[in-house]
């Protein structure tokens, strides 16, 4: 249901269904790692995305282990490295999106930040003339 709220481009619905049944102690392991990396698609928060996969690759890392210790259970390992390949390419596509909102964003240099911060220094000393730089009132020579 999950991956059809995002195929349809319901993206909240998707995280909604995603973290219900991820939370539900019925929800297999893999299932939710799935949920997990499908929440992570559907968020518009890099950061949140990334929170996302981190997660799922430490549930994937958790239960390693013990598939490996099961003899002959080569679909379980091939399933966890199939969610090994989703987790890393979908964050590789989290990092580009973020270094393409990143480009988009103007980008201030340190100097135009000084040059901002002496403008607003110069609007607070100019808004009253009777007052000096530490707040104390001026007498009226000026100093």
């Amino acid at each position: 249901m999950a991956s059809k709220l995002y195929e349809d481009d319901d993206l909240e619905g998707c995280i909604a269904w995603s973290r219900r049944a991820s939370s539900s102690p019925a929800t297999p392991i893999l299932f939710r790692i799935k949920y997990f990396i499908l929440i992570a698609f559907a968020t518009d928060d890099c950061d949140d995305a990334d929170t996302w996969l981190n997660s799922a690759e430490e549930m994937r890392k958790g239960i390693l282990p013990e598939a490996v210790k099961i003899e002959g259970n080569t679909d379980l390992l091939d399933m966890l490295e199939g969610l090994r390949v989703e987790i890393v390419e979908a964050t590789e596509m989290i990092n580009e999106q973020r270094a393409f909102i990143e480009q988009q964003e103007p980008q201030n240099s340190d100097e135009d930040l000084m040059h901002e911060d002496d403008e607003d220094d110069d609007d607070d000393q100019g808004e009253d003339d009777n007052e000096s730089l530490e707040g104390e009132p001026r007498n009226k020579d000026g100093a």
